[in-house]
């Protein structure tokens, strides 16, 4: 019995740590870490793998994807570029239900991108990899944006000092982003309030991917 509990103690010291980080991280947008991986060296130690994606050229190296992204600042007009690095390329996440309008086009950038603050947050018993979806989105919105994005737990919970932050904080000055596990992978918008959700964690990443995508207008 006693080596069961402190096995249980474990696990929640290491997701405590995982999210913890996760958290610092979103806080202090040190998102360059995940944009330049090999601090600007992009020699692949194994064999290239490249993808063609309307007209962005995904090349894979190690774990991760990444293509560049130009960025034309709305206020400044002027243009950014990026490396951008992934888990999976458009193709693997285009089908995921998402939000359009009549034009069948995404509306998540038009939520997203006329406030200064964003709160990415999720139930703080979700498995920890659930958290690095809110990863994927808050370094397209943070790092490429400039927007202001902050981590949150849907509840109260003692291992973070992350604010409480439910769909129904949303207002005009901040949007809410909610990362969720359910029945289906999609993300839809719960009066305003855009909700991320994954069958299991690696859904989850999907879908927020398939959501940094369309920030990008490149689905």
């Amino acid at each position: 019995m006693k080596k069961t509990t402190e096995n249980k103690s474990s696990g929640n010291k290491e997701k405590f740590i995982i999210f913890a980080i996760i958290g610092i991280i979103l806080a202090v947008s040190l998102f360059l870490f995940f944009l330049n991986i090999d601090n600007g060296n992009n020699t692949p130690t194994n064999q290239t793998i490249t993808k063609q994606y309307k007209g962005f050229a995904f090349t894979k190296e190690n774990n991760f994807w990444y293509t560049q992204i130009e960025v034309t600042d709305r206020f400044k007009r002027t243009k950014k570029t990026f490396d951008f690095y992934v888990h999976y390329t458009p193709d693997e996440v285009e089908n995921i239900p998402t939000m359009r309008n009549s034009n069948n086009e995404s509306v998540s950038p038009n939520l997203l991108l006329n406030v200064q603050t964003v709160y990415i947050t999720t139930d703080p018993e979700y498995p920890a990899e659930v958290v690095l979806g809110g990863v994927e989105i808050a370094k397209v919105i943070a790092q490429i944006y400039g927007k202001e994005v902050k981590s949150a737990t849907t509840r109260p919970d003692n291992r973070t000092k992350a604010p409480v932050i439910t769909c129904d904080d949303l207002s005009a000055s901040q949007r809410i982003i909610l990362l969720n596990l359910g029945n289906e992978t999609k993300i839809y918008s719960d009066h305003g309030c855009i909700v991320v959700q994954g069958t299991n964690a690696t859904e989850v990443v999907k879908a927020s991917e398939r959501l940094a995508y369309e920030m990008l207008k490149i689905l």
